[in-house]
């Protein structure tokens, strides 16, 4: 047991002296604020009331009634009627949209082609600009289908209209018009407002959070494996009694004592009561990604290169979970991925917290992880064997002269001693040698008789630091092909999100009605439908509902065709995880159709009752097309106008969810971080101190590394982005940006007494700044501290330079440029001061 506590000590020492610590206290740190800004957080993803303006120009009584029942919809936390403010002046007071009434509006639709209604849509509020289009598009899609079934029956009834009867058409419609417009979102047996889509959507990002940390620490915990394995420190153990075992188990009980603090944490903060239980649950996936990363650090060649993988682990991780957009339009063979991925198993477990549903979801990645520890644990044993059995092969004599003995050792030492060299040459990227080499030639000589001299070194420097950053070339391709695939993945995922909202539909009623309403929901424009049974398994279901594969679940209960025929109240069930856009997006569809069957059903009862007798198979048909002619061509009731001079196409995206750019600006810090990790190791202090011989030598060394890490993170954010966005239409601000990340990583490098400390640190930066600048959901609407500190992070001017939205694009590019000039004074202040 006494060795058993001296590897504690010894695992302990070393993550502390890698300022683990500090690390330890960074994820601490973000708990505190998930604790003290859960009610705010969750206020800001749920569909919260606000304000519209109404510009009644028609002003007679059907305007002021649409208008006092508009006032009365708990979406709305107010509505004014304005007169003589223009739309601009409106949103800046906050409003979200005006809609404006023409003269004449309810009286010249039913008998002319009039102007149609005007909508003016805040772009500065996106989320409640787009909520409010939804119902107003779904409104006027009422009042249009609710007219041209009524149209068509009196047209089946008494042929041609004369102008009386239009208005007579119209007066006998109004009142039930206002009354399906208004109560279009009865149908549903469950309220919006208070859905789970909030909740849902916190727990979404806890599990992204809780993740990366995880992963953090597991780098964290193994970079050191690599060096030990090197300094051959297990062998030696062994040879001291002690138990290989205790080498891996030491290692994992520090992991557990750090991370179960922060397990505790999450479990706290969740909704459900069986905690105890949520926590072990928490820790069977955790303890899987940590055999599979033990077994890995048997192969890496070091520290770096550890991290390094860490970080594509995580970065395949967030992009083939789900969690940050819905895998639609993927193979089936990659969607499978979906359930081996750690922010998967922690967002069911979080999600579903039985026995059942938890054990069934983490049983295929329990077995890969497994198998990958298995598998890595079992190949070095596999070749040492091969080895023996090829040394026996030879027919090596047992007595063997003392000189062949001599040879053969002096040979095993040869191989040995390039072994360790290959290593060592492999862990820094490049021979330090080569970088000492460049810089003495820059002491030797003579002093540079111009600028361009100067700049010519600069850039020799540039590029061998940029090999040292690269490592081997078969490191380089490697990581260039993995960035290119994760931006191929993000652009078609992006691209996906906007294709199709899938629906699934449970039919209990099996009517002609019910079957009416699923034939007009496969009809609707980005909509897919997939009828179920009600046998098929319940974890599927609720699997395609977290993971946002369906976004809705639709049940048609018993009854619900003869209560539409009949003309009562109708009731349909949806159940939904996604966020409260999509929520209300898909509720709106629904309600729609539903008041489309019933807008036919009471003109068929109309008819029935002016004709005095039940309509017969061919009266059905006949009335059936004379709606759907009056349908066809009913003159467009609204125009939509946003601040910009086209109205985009498609359905507008989930203001919530980020796009490509937003996570591979992630990417990009956490690798840049990572990288920079060589500017403080042992050997660049070195070179550092013999460039102090030349002239202004540490102010070209170190601006050489800010260039080195400035076009690394051009490459890597090239590498996400080339597969599907436009990246030099960005370029300054994008430039900025680099500059202001290579500068930090830069100075926390130079501020650690060693690269561990360095790469400890600066993945957890990486995090906090991804997080309050947007990367994993848009956080610009927050009102908590979030929405605060949001637009002077520099990923939150990032993108908020590149979106251009009014004002606040220069705005934001100002602050990228007054930071960028601030710590490119601080890196240029501390070459004077330099004493490392």
């Amino acid at each position: 047991m006494h060795r058993l506590r001296a590897l504690l000590l010894k695992d302990l020492t070393l993550f502390l002296r890698g300022a683990g610590l500090v690390a330890l206290l960074l994820p601490f740190l973000l708990l505190l604020f998930f604790a003290k800004e859960k009610e705010s957080l969750l206020s800001d993803v749920t569909l919260k009331p606000f304000p519209i303006a109404i510009r009644d120009e028609d002003e007679t009584y059907m305007s002021r009634t649409l208008i006092h029942m508009v006032g009365e919809v708990e979406l709305f936390s107010k509505v004014d009627v304005v007169k003589e403010e223009s739309d601009a002046e409106l949103f800046a007071k906050g409003y979200a949209a005006v809609t404006t009434i023409p003269k004449d509006f309810f009286y010249e639709m039913y008998v002319s082609d009039k102007r149609p209604a005007l909508l003016s849509l805040n772009e500065g509020m996106p989320l409640q600009a787009t909520l409010y289009r939804a119902v107003f598009t779904s409104v006027m899609d009422v009042i249009r289908m609710e007219e041209a079934a009524h149209y068509g029956m009196y047209f089946f009834v008494y042929g041609k209209l004369s102008r009386q009867q239009k208005i007579d058409a119209y007066n006998e419609t109004s009142e039930n018009l206002f009354l399906d417009i208004l109560g279009r979102q009865q149908v549903f047996d469950s309220d919006l407002l208070h859905s789970d889509a909030p909740s849902s959507d916190l727990r979404r990002l806890v599990s992204i959070l809780l993740s990366v940390v995880t992963v953090l620490f597991l780098t964290g915990f193994l970079s050191s494996v690599p060096e030990e394995r090197k300094k051959r420190i297990l062998p030696r153990f062994v040879a001291l009694g002690g138990n290989p075992f205790y080498f891996a188990l030491s290692r994992y009980l520090l992991f557990l004592l750090f991370l179960t603090p922060i397990l505790i944490a999450v479990c706290l903060l969740a909704v459900q009561v069986g905690r105890l239980f949520l926590f072990l649950c928490l820790l069977v996936p955790v303890s899987a990604v940590f055999l599979a990363f033990s077994a890995l650090g048997l192969y890496v060649s070091g520290a770096r290169m550890m991290r390094r993988v860490g970080s594509v682990y995580l970065l395949f991780s967030l992009i083939l979970s789900g969690t940050i957009w819905p895998l639609r339009g993927l193979p089936v063979w990659m969607s499978y991925l979906q359930r081996l991925t750690l922010p998967d198993q922690f967002r069911m477990i979080l999600e579903m917290p039985t026995l059942t549903e938890s054990g069934r979801e983490m049983i295929p990645f329990l077995l890969v992880h497994l198998f990958l520890f298995l598998f890595g644990w079992m190949l070095p044993h596999f070749h040492r064997h091969q080895e023996e059995e090829r040394k026996r092969e030879k027919g090596r004599s047992t007595f063997q002269n003392r000189a062949e003995v001599a040879e053969n050792l002096q040979t095993e030492r040869g191989v040995n001693r390039a072994e360790v060299a290959e290593n060592a040459q492999t862990e820094r990227g490049m021979n330090c040698a080569e970088v000492a080499e460049n810089a003495q030639t820059i002491a030797e000589e003579d002093r540079p008789k111009g600028r361009t001299k100067a700049l010519f070194r600069g850039c020799l420097l540039t590029l061998s630091k940029l090999r040292l950053i690269a490592g081997r070339r078969r490191e380089a391709g490697g990581m260039i092909l993995v960035l290119l695939l994760c931006g191929f993945l993000t652009a078609f995922l992006q691209k996906g999100e906007g294709r199709e909202i899938h629906l699934l539909i449970w039919d209990e009623d099996q009517t002609q009605r019910s079957a009416e309403l699923v034939e007009r929901m496969t009809k609707v424009d980005g909509l897919r439908v997939s009828l179920k049974n009600r046998k098929e398994a319940e974890g599927e279901r609720k699997r395609d509902l977290i993971t946002g594969d369906a976004e809705g679940m639709l049940v048609i209960p018993g009854g619900y065709g003869r209560a539409i025929v009949t003309g009562k109240d109708a009731r349909l069930h949806f159940e939904s995880k996604a966020s409260s856009f999509s929520n209300q997006g898909l509720r709106e569809i629904i309600a729609g159709q539903n008041n489309i069957l019933k807008a036919e059903a009471r003109a068929r009862l109309e008819a029935q009752k002016r004709l005095s007798h039940p309509l017969s198979e061919q009266e059905n048909h006949d009335l059936s097309q004379w709606m759907k002619r009056e349908e066809s061509t009913f003159p467009p009731l609204y125009k939509i106008e946003t601040e910009k001079e086209t109205e985009p196409e498609g359905r507008l995206k989930d203001p919530f969810a980020p796009d490509s750019f937003h996570f591979a600006i992630f990417g990009v810090m956490i690798l840049l971080f990572a990288e920079a990790e060589v500017f403080a190791s042992v050997d660049h202090r070195r070179v550092e101190r013999r460039m102090r011989a030349c002239p202004q030598g540490v102010f070209v060394m170190r601006f050489s590394d800010l260039a080195a890490l400035v076009l690394t993170g051009g490459v890597v954010l090239l590498c996400f982005l080339l597969p599907g966005q436009a990246v030099f239409q960005r370029f300054v601000p994008v430039l900025l940006f680099l500059i202001i990340l290579a500068s930090l990583a830069l100075l926390l490098a130079y501020r650690s007494k060693n690269a561990g400390r360095n790469g400890a640190v600066a993945p957890y930066l990486a995090l906090l700044l991804g997080l309050g600048g947007g990367c994993f959901t848009d956080v610009s609407a927050f009102s908590g501290l979030l929405g605060k500190v949001y637009p002077f992070l520099p990923s939150g001017a990032l993108f908020g330079a590149v979106s251009g939205q009014q004002a606040g694009g220069e705005t934001a590019l100002l602050v990228l440029v007054m930071q960028s000039m601030f710590f490119i004074g601080i890196l240029g202040v501390s070459c004077f001061r330099s004493k490392r």
